[in-house]
């Protein structure tokens, strides 16, 4: 990463988004900018589970990520934070565990409105979704058949990610990270 790293250097962003899906990308580049001694106001990880954080150790501290849910109270929260409870994990050490779980309460919801295991009515069940997860957000199809899913933005303190959604309670709880490693 350091060509790329350089390039970044020289424009001097306040804030650098660094999408890499598998862990040991993330970790390399990370640890490069570390080594490199850049000093961005935040980094931006777009997944950030737990081997990302065990590698940085301290250094993970205020690193904003993403994740396919955030903290609440709604059913489907409390469904999803039994079923990661019972599994005996975190949500936040799986980020994608939250998108999972999502998928999942899509197809019991098509199956549930089709009425049968019929392909045709399950297909035109799913088309015709307007199911609303954690509370708020709704299964928009466009025509092509693709839906939206939204992740929820999350920063590391202490010793685990903290939903930034809703946004007043991301606004009082954000803290830059400063180039702090």
């Amino acid at each position: 990463f350091s060509s790329v790293l350089l390039a970044i250097k020289e424009k001097n962003p306040d804030v650098v988004v660094l999408e890499n899906i598998t862990p040991p990308w993330t970790i390399a580049a990370l640890k490069q900018i570390r080594e490199q001694g850049l000093k961005f106001k935040d980094i931006f990880v777009g997944h950030g589970p737990v081997p990302v954080v065990k590698a940085m150790g301290t250094g993970a501290e205020n690193l904003v990520s993403m994740v396919y849910f955030f903290e609440g109270d709604s059913p489907d929260h409390k469904e999803f934070f039994g079923l990661c409870k019972d599994a005996g994990f975190e949500p936040w050490q799986f980020s994608e565990s939250g998108i999972r779980y999502r998928a999942y309460r899509r197809v019991q919801d098509a199956l549930t409105r089709a009425g049968s295991l019929d392909k045709e009515k399950v297909r035109a069940a799913m088309w015709k979704t307007n199911l609303a997860l954690f509370g708020e957000e709704r299964m928009k199809i466009d025509g092509k058949g693709f839906g939206t899913d939204h992740p929820y933005p999350v920063q590391f303190h202490g010793d685990k990610y903290v939903s930034l959604w809703p946004l007043d309670k991301g606004v009082k709880i954000h803290k830059y990270k400063n180039g702090n490693w």
